[in-house]
């Protein structure tokens, strides 16, 4: 069993790097889902098959590349800059992660600036209604996700003191951010 999910990784992986690349090539945009998934999917493949690493560096660059000087991750469509943005947070949580980091400490300044709060929660609310992402619980998930990543990345980082005021302020909302996943209240019924 373990050569077959072996190959089905390495399979997988070649049609991910080949199409993700493909696709970003033919339609010039950062697909919400294409890049970010393509790219989280190969580098925590890449040393359990035989992933192409060329791919893999240029999807991870097609995130980086494209953070705007606000913070946000997107190359169009700026109405959906927040599920964009938490969605290249999330996938730039993989691979040379400390790369990264200050990648995804200014793009976690811009979710900071958008971030929603209701008494004792702190959460995010979505800017386009499609697949699996279109719930507040979600893009929250996704950038809590991030958010608690960059607080471990960044230990023993040297950071500028705006770096260290963004992973101190999403430090401090942890609390706020465990309280509003406790009272969710999302169901299927409530869709």
């Amino acid at each position: 069993l373990f050569l077959e999910v072996k190959e089905a990784i390495a399979s997988g992986g070649v049609y991910t790097a080949r199409e993700g690349v493909n696709w970003h090539t033919r339609n010039r945009c950062l697909g919400c889902h294409v890049q970010t998934q393509s790219y989280l999917g190969l580098a925590a493949a890449i040393d359990k098959a035989d992933i192409d690493p060329d791919a893999t560096e240029f999807l991870r660059r097609t995130l980086v590349d494209n953070q705007q000087s606000n913070g946000t991750i997107l190359m169009t469509h700026p109405q959906h800059s927040r599920i964009q943005t938490a969605l290249a947070l999330w996938a730039l949580n993989e691979g040379e992660v400390a790369e990264n980091v200050a990648t995804r400490i200014k793009g976690l300044e811009y979710m900071w600036r958008v971030r929603a709060i209701s008494g004792d929660r702190v959460y995010w609310t979505v800017d386009h209604i499609s697949g699996w992402w279109r719930w507040s619980e979600s893009i929250t998930a996704l950038v809590t996700q991030a958010a608690a990543r960059v607080i471990l990345d960044s230990e023993g980082e040297t950071l500028t003191a705006a770096q260290q005021t963004v992973v101190d302020n999403y430090r401090s909302i942890l609390p706020n951010l465990a309280n509003y996943f406790m009272a969710s209240t999302y169901n299927d019924e409530n869709e």
